[in-house]
């Protein structure tokens, strides 16, 4: 072989290791929301009050995260972001109200955010067509 085939050999080899590479670091992984999803369906989460609003807090934040991103890919008053800055927004509120709650109120508030988080999934699956979900009404403790 000669240096030049070598060389070329090993181009084509570094080439392709980097694609792999790329392609195993860019890998999607869970999106937010399916993540917000996950970390409602955790009964831990939600014990009791005070840990239901920590939950909250946290999914505020998630949601937050992700209506941002949502927000530079798309725009701020597309349905599928202020979907996800109004989720945002109400998980912030009720993360106070929830420390307060019984284990009824924090039942309701949970299933109601699942519902609001199915309706998201429902509004990307539309590509922002359907309008955003409505907020839940906020814990009654």
């Amino acid at each position: 072989m000669t240096v030049a085939v070598r060389l070329a050999a090993v181009a084509v080899v570094a080439v392709v290791a980097v694609a792999a590479a790329a392609m195993l670091l860019n890998r999607p992984g869970p999106g937010r929301l399916t993540q917000a999803q996950r970390l409602v369906g955790r009964d831990a989460r939600f014990a009791n009050g005070p840990k239901a609003g920590a939950a909250f807090a946290d999914l505020s934040h998630l949601l937050l995260d992700d209506a941002r991103s949502c927000a530079r890919q798309h725009s701020q008053s597309d349905n599928r972001c202020a979907s996800r800055f109004s989720a945002a927004a109400y998980t912030s509120v009720a993360a106070f109200v929830l420390t307060r709650c019984t284990q009824p109120g924090v039942y309701r508030a949970r299933r109601d955010l699942m519902t609001e988080l199915t309706a998201i999934g429902a509004v990307d699956r539309l590509h922002g067509v359907a309008p955003p979900p409505p907020i839940p009404s906020f814990p009654s403790c």
